[in-house]
């Protein structure tokens, strides 16, 4: 998935978020404890956050991704989603321009640059905005589910999140013939369309699409 690609699909999701209502925005969605307020302020913050990460990268620095860690982040979601929309939708837009503006500063041989996100490099952050922003553009529940996510967007998903599986297992995308396979004996064979594998393994579905005996999973790596 390239940088434009992404940006664009930034783009998309905050047209479609700017048109939510006060009420909606605030209402409870599938995540627990979480709103739209919650989900839009996370990927305003997220954003910020990995713009920085290509700043600092650029400069032979690393900082981490939240001043604080999980616990600042955490706390900074909760207290965002208590503004109104337009605060919430400015911080939203402030975030998207920080990361377009960062990444288009990045030459090619940038995104190999380490940074303090998962010990990694740039390449690495890309790859996470492209999880988070398909993820929580369907956990919004604007219109958007995961049959819509493209064969290329739930291929990686079920890659990043095949380690959840705690057994031995099988996975097969009956609609594009792709195979997953974890470690051990007797791998138990789980089936069913690639987007259905992916919304599981995500955590947001009880995989009753699927057939096959399906373990409880791990948390996300």
């Amino acid at each position: 998935m390239t940088p434009e690609d992404l940006l664009a699909g930034n783009a998309a999701l905050l047209a479609r978020a700017e048109q939510l209502t006060e009420a909606e925005a605030h209402a409870s969605i599938a995540l627990p404890g979480w709103t739209r307020a919650h989900v839009l302020t996370h990927l305003g913050h997220l954003s910020a956050a990995f713009a920085r990460q290509a700043r600092y990268a650029q400069r032979g620095e690393q900082i981490e991704v939240y001043d604080g860690g999980r616990p600042a982040r955490d706390a900074a979601i909760e207290l965002g989603a208590g503004r109104a929309l337009p605060d919430i939708l400015d911080g939203v837009r402030a975030g998207f321009a920080e990361l377009s503006d960062a990444w288009g500063a990045l030459s090619d041989a940038d995104w190999s640059l380490p940074c303090a996100y998962r010990d990694s490099d740039l390449h690495a952050t890309r790859l996470c905005w492209w999880r988070e922003l398909e993820v929580h553009w369907v956990d919004l529940e604007i219109g958007r589910t995961a049959a819509d996510w493209s064969l290329a967007t739930s291929g990686h998903l079920v890659d990043w999140l095949l380690v959840r599986i705690p057994t031995a297992a099988e996975l097969t995308a009956s609609d594009t013939g792709r195979t997953w396979t974890t470690e051990g004996d007797s791998p138990v064979p789980i089936t069913g369309p690639q987007h259905a594998l992916a919304e599981w393994l995500a955590g947001r579905s009880s995989g009753d699409d699927l057939t096959g005996p399906l373990p409880l999973l791990d948390p996300w790596p």
